[in-house]
């Protein structure tokens, strides 16, 4: 399994499409956000599961514009689901299922009208 710190600058590259990091052993957290070249990423899918990611979810996700798919399951993010989540006007599927979130889900997510899944049970 890989480890360590997941690069910012991936999330950064203007050609990476599907970034699957899944299932492994990356620790940290977002506390600086995605770095700010991040708006010019065309990533479409994101799944950081099943890692040891922890901390807030981070408010600069919603650059990735782009995301259909955003999966951050089985982890140990605390706090509130940013409403920042509801920029991704294009997103399909957002899991955060298994964490430790607490709070209410934002009003925002609500407004993605191309949401087909969310996915936010065990927290």
């Amino acid at each position: 399994a890989f480890s360590g710190s997941i690069p910012r600058s991936l999330f950064a590259s203007e050609t990476l499409l599907d970034l699957q990091l899944q299932r492994n052993s990356f620790v940290g957290s977002f506390r600086y956000g995605l770095p700010w070249g991040a708006r010019y990423c065309n990533l479409r899918g994101l799944d950081l599961g099943h890692n040891h990611l922890s901390g807030l979810i981070p408010q600069s996700l919603s650059r990735l514009q782009n995301l259909t798919y955003l999966s951050l399951p089985n982890n140990s993010f605390t706090g509130t689901i940013p409403s920042e989540l509801g920029r991704i006007t294009g997103l399909q599927t957002l899991n955060l299922r298994h964490n430790s979130l607490i709070g209410t889900l934002p009003e925002s997510i609500g407004r993605i009208h191309t949401l087909e899944n969310l996915i936010v049970d065990g927290n």
